[in-house]
């Protein structure tokens, strides 16, 4: 495109060069644009149909570490006040 315009006589070879980088420059930055409006509408459409963000499945994934923590932490001192119950939990005939 840039080519026939210098054949025809309307830029210059020197002003061609600074056309074609114009050119790459604005299409940069249309994709660009265009990418971050495929995003936002992707985000809006998440949103309405109430699937969770990566953040939000990070933020549970914390509290569970959290409370699996806690939970190993009071079953290991009912281990130590009662010894031989925690092994046999699920023994039936540990409780008869």
């Amino acid at each position: 495109m840039v080519d026939e315009l210098v054949k025809k006589g309307e830029v210059s070879a020197s002003e061609s060069k600074n056309l074609v980088d114009e050119l790459i420059r604005k299409g940069e930055e249309e994709h660009q644009a265009m990418r971050k409006r495929m995003r936002d509408h992707m985000k809006e459409h998440l949103s309405e149909l109430e699937v969770p963000s990566h953040e939000d499945v990070k933020n549970l994934q914390s509290k569970v570490e959290e409370l699996m923590n806690r939970l190993d932490k009071l079953e290991g001192r009912e281990s130590e006040k009662n010894p031989g119950d925690r092994g046999n939990q699920g023994d039936p005939e540990s409780r008869a």
